[in-house]
């Protein structure tokens, strides 16, 4: 993305992405900027990254958090990642685009899936697309829960947490900080206003939406915050 519109792409420190995806803090920073070599080297990022960094501060977009995500529960199933870095780019020649895995290429990729197997050998991934797919559409709705693309089969929009149906990361609104998706208020609002209040009920009252809502975002705070 060139010339990127920070209000529009989300905009997420390396701790909310930590506490949205599950990933430790140092993975992310590791994935986004490289690691230390020997000598003072560099390793290359594991993530193309949206947004350069803001004051010497290192960011993601909504993509990179997407991708974030994807990456982490195939790490979790024992993909190695020199496997899922073929993958990638695999799918952005096949599908000519620059976030493979913020994209429908989860639920579209099996091509691409069953190609790398065959280039690699890893014994996770050969599994994953031996017998009809059998793991892969075991592991495709855990991948794309939440997630709504856009026409061009980019993610646009999630919903981290089934069970809390009304909270929604959204990067065109409120730099995608969880919000209260009807009135867009941002999760973290409400929460502090709990913490003042000390009513679910008086913090409805005071930003006039309903007590559900209010306390989804609450129960998100205290889930999702670190």
């Amino acid at each position: 993305m060139n010339a990127i519109n920070l209000a529009n792409s989300g905009l997420y420190s390396i701790g909310d992405a930590a506490a949205l995806t599950g990933v430790s803090q140092q993975r992310v920073r590791g994935w986004l900027n490289g690691y230390s070599k020997p000598g003072g080297a560099r390793t290359k990022p594991r993530l193309s990254g949206q947004i350069k960094p803001i004051d010497h501060k290192y960011v993601l977009g909504f993509l990179d958090l997407m991708e974030l995500n994807f990456i982490s529960h195939f790490l979790k199933i024992g993909v190695k990642w020199s496997t899922l870095k073929v993958a990638a780019v695999n799918a952005r020649k096949f599908f000519n685009i620059d976030h493979p895995f913020a994209t429908k290429f989860i639920s579209d990729g099996l091509a691409i899936f069953e190609e790398t197997a065959q280039e690699t050998g890893d014994v996770q991934l050969c599994d994953l697309v031996d017998h009809q797919y059998a793991m892969y559409h075991v592991l495709e709705p855990v991948l794309s829960k939440g997630i709504k693309f856009d026409k061009n089969g980019y993610a646009e929009s999630w919903h981290p947490e089934e069970t809390l149906d009304q909270i929604i990361l959204d990067p065109i609104r409120s730099f995608g900080q969880p919000i209260i998706d009807k009135y867009s208020i941002p999760t973290r609002t409400i929460f502090e206003a709990f913490k003042v209040e000390g009513s679910i009920k008086e913090v409805s009252e005071i930003y006039e939406i309903p007590e559900n809502d209010a306390r989804q975002a609450i129960e998100f705070e205290r889930m999702f915050t670190k």
